[in-house]
């Protein structure tokens, strides 16, 4: 790679710190200003929109902007560096920029090219384990782009509805970069790959935030069409009425009126299996938990936790709601 002397961001006219949105709206609004057909003639103008085609097509590009931005790091920290040292520096195995894959999973520590995917399981399923459905893009080719990943503007006054401009790239040669009309493709994702739904059975005790390999299962990465190993990320919705307490048991509330506290008696309470009947011993306290064993969360080891119920007197919550 040459060494990066034309600052990119300049001439799209914004900061380095730009998303990828905001480069492409600077690449539009800066195409339409100098595109040659506004300005039939003007030598400056076409020059001006070859260099603004070159710096979106790097910018646009995450690895290749990646590999830009560390070398305008490089140059400042060493002014006199040669091309060498630079190539060099860009493929150092050690540089962070390196570690993570295109969608960001360094940052939870996650294997180079795992494909994370997020799914919402109900809190029995999360307690007892079962089966859930991931969708994913697996296997077949997209039909909307035909597995091309991108999907391009009709009628485009720049690229004419191929998605792809010619600029030159120096020595005489010429690349193509995407047109600022082209996204990625929203119903594969920009895998290319076909939508599918893939059923997995994940394990018992989870909580928000486990993550679960699925088996070495390879499906395709999010805007690359790359293959990456399915992991599920798992969302609990809350219940209503059970929670969990510490690695195994589960938690709910049960009130009761005074009398019943008073004599005691078989009451219904919640479970993960349904409605419960529990006998209450008479004089039973205001806080009292029952403890029912083999009732709780399920682990991997087959072993399960036990359900605990705290028993509340309904006028004793009275009172303090009115406070």
């Amino acid at each position: 790679m040459t060494r990066p002397e034309k600052d990119y961001y300049r001439l799209l006219g914004i900061e380095a710190s730009a998303t990828a949105d905001d480069v492409k709206r600077a690449y539009r609004a800066k195409a339409l200003e100098h595109h040659p057909d506004r300005n039939r003639g003007a030598k400056h103008a076409e020059e001006q929109f070859k260099e603004i085609g070159e710096a979106y097509g790097v910018l646009s590009d995450p690895a290749r902007r990646r590999r830009y931005d560390l070398g305008r790091r490089i140059l400042r920290e060493r002014p006199h560096a040669r091309p060498h040292d630079f190539r060099e520096s860009t493929r150092h195995p050690r540089d962070p920029r390196w570690e993570r894959d295109d969608f960001g999973a360094g940052a939870d520590r996650m294997p180079r090219g795992t494909v994370v995917i997020p799914v919402t399981v109900t809190f029995r399923t999360a307690a007892l384990g079962g089966i859930v459905d991931a969708v994913v893009y697996a296997e077949g080719t997209c039909i909307r782009c035909g597995g091309d990943r991108i999907i391009a503007r009709p009628g485009c006054p720049m690229c004419h509805g191929h998605g792809r401009i010619a600029v030159p790239s120096g020595f005489g040669t010429r690349h193509s970069v995407r047109c600022y009309c082209v996204n990625d493709c929203n119903a594969c994702a920009g895998t290319g790959r076909a939508r599918a739904t893939l059923r997995v059975r994940v394990p018992p005790g989870m909580r928000d935030g486990t993550v679960v390999r699925c088996g070495g299962r390879m499906v395709g990465r999010p805007g690359t069409p790359d293959l990456g190993e399915l992991h599920l990320r798992v969302q609990v919705a809350p219940d209503a009425n059970l929670r969990f307490q510490g690695e195994r048991d589960i938690a709910a509330d049960k009130a009761l009126s005074p009398v019943t506290l008073e004599r005691g008696r078989v009451v219904t309470v919640p479970s993960l299996e349904g409605p419960l009947k529990i006998r209450i011993r008479p004089e039973t306290a205001h806080g009292s938990v029952y403890v029912v064993r083999g009732r709780g969360a399920g682990h991997p080891d087959g072993e399960r936790g036990d359900l605990r119920i705290t028993i509340r007197d309904k006028d004793v919550a009275r009172k303090r709601r009115k406070r």
